[in-house]
């Protein structure tokens, strides 16, 4: 869930962290991307979430500083765990350039799978940060089509690298079975399914079945299966 983003971001990095915010979570890091095009400078620079809590948000980037973090101090607000609370910085030059400030993150900041301090950004690379996947783009993205297809690989990619048990209980928790119909099926007891549902939604940074629901049939597994 994305709980704030304003069209223009200029929000500048502070140190001072809020104590209601809790402690960033650590997480392992997904695989790697590939490597960007060269950046046309003279064109608009958006960022794109193409993976985690805020996939789907799209925001142009204005002259200045735009800090993505957890915490309320940030220009842009994602709802995940595994993001410091002021994550990465995303400054726009009047030159055109972009480039990004890693602002000592506990899970660290990747572009295109490379861990950065500091770096200037192309066209198409992505920026990940815990379970936040941002992409840097130079074409007003399209958000019924792009974003999709990026969405469905990302979501699809997460399920399939649950182990078989654990996609057995997904299905069933999508067709709407409860954790002792799905324990009957599965010749295990609820309070098992129960321990699969916890690692799954740990694993998947979801919290309900609602989420997982959501997740499934975004990555089209609902239609033909976890296979």
């Amino acid at each position: 869930m994305v709980e704030k983003a304003n069209g223009v971001c200029m929000s500048a990095p502070t140190d001072k962290p809020d104590p209601d915010e809790g402690a960033t979570m650590v997480r392992e890091r997904h695989a790697g991307h590939g490597v960007a095009d060269p950046t046309d400078h003279a064109s608009p620079a958006f960022i794109q979430f193409v993976e985690g809590p805020a996939t789907g948000l799209i925001q142009q980037l204005e002259v200045g500083s735009c800090v993505v973090g957890r915490g309320s101090t940030a220009g842009i607000t994602v709802d995940d765990r595994t993001v410091s609370r002021e994550h990465v910085d995303f400054v726009l030059g009047e030159d055109g350039v972009v480039r990004l400030v890693d602002l000592g993150a506990k899970n660290g900041t990747y572009v295109n799978a490379s861990r950065v301090d500091r770096t200037m950004l192309r066209e198409g690379d992505l920026v990940e940060m815990g379970d936040t996947v941002i992409r840097l783009t130079r074409r007003r993205p399209d958000a019924n089509s792009a974003i999709a297809r990026e969405s469905k690989a990302s979501s699809r990619s997460l399920l399939l690298a649950l182990s078989p048990r654990q996609l057995e209980v997904v299905k069933l928790v999508a067709d709407g079975l409860s954790n002792a119909k799905a324990g009957q099926t599965l010749h295990i007891s609820h309070r098992t399914v129960s321990t699969h549902l916890e690692h799954i939604y740990d694993r998947l940074g979801i919290r309900s079945r609602v989420e997982l629901v959501k997740l499934m049939s975004r990555a089209g597994l609902l239609e033909d299966g976890a296979s």
